[in-house]
């Protein structure tokens, strides 16, 4: 009974040992390169925390390199590989393993922040959102006047087909505004 109990541990160990050889490549294949296309090892699917933060990650690479391009992205790319070596995982590792799994969440939380803050650099500071985002403001909120003739239009239209459907509105009817509205309002 003895030798069946060593050779279903044995064989228990080698399979988790291949699985994180396998998820540790895949890992850092997705963390730091955002491209995989592999099926994730099986024993990875019930980890609620790992598996969407790495895709998370990956999902942020590929933004990234769809802005910069992969010339000019790969600066950053050296932080990343950096942070994985700095923690000194072994590839052998079995992340079945408590210690290893808790560095292995550290190294994954602190790389989510690593490229969090390159994606909100590149959205604020190169790609200027900020800018575009005051812009579509003002153009359509408080520049406009016709904009907003046209939604109160919309909604004239949207309730006197309410009104001819039920005999009344539950949709108030906005006064129609001109020239003279606007500015009085303003």
């Amino acid at each position: 009974m003895q030798c069946m109990a060593d050779w279903s541990f044995k064989l228990l160990e080698n399979v988790l040992h291949k699985t994180s050889a396998a998820f540790h490549k895949i890992a850092s294949e997705w963390l730091l390169d955002g491209a995989v296309e592999v099926k994730l090892p099986d024993l990875l699917i019930g980890c609620e925390y790992l598996v969407p933060k790495i895709l998370e990650i990956g999902r942020n690479i590929q933004h990234l390199k769809r802005f910069r391009g992969q010339r000019s992205y790969e600066y950053k790319l050296e932080q990343r590989t950096n942070l994985i070596e700095d923690e000194t995982l072994d590839k052998g590792a079995l992340w079945y393993n408590i210690h290893q799994r808790g560095r292995l969440y550290s190294i994954v939380d602190q790389l989510s922040t690593t490229v969090s803050e390159d994606v909100m650099h590149e959205l604020m500071e190169r790609q200027r959102l900020l800018d575009h985002m005051l812009f579509v403001q003002a153009h359509f909120f408080m520049l406009r006047g016709e904009f907003t003739n046209a939604v109160q239009d919309a909604i004239r239209e949207a309730s006197a087909m309410d009104r001819k459907r039920t005999g009344f509105s539950a949709i108030p009817i906005p006064k129609k505004q001109t020239p003279s509205l606007i500015a009085e309002a303003a």
